[in-house]
């Protein structure tokens, strides 16, 4: 699932498909990974 997420099609996508700038797609993915690996204290 992982993998998938961060795969070049998915960035792809989100950079042509639905504009993203890279700023926005850092931000999302960040927030991706921290709910995902990081325990909620």
């Amino acid at each position: 699932m992982l993998l998938a997420l961060i795969s070049n099609g998915v960035t792809e996508t989100l950079l042509l498909n639905r504009e993203w700038d890279t700023t926005k797609i850092g931000e999302h993915m960040a927030l991706l990974l921290r709910s995902t690996f990081i325990a909620r204290q």
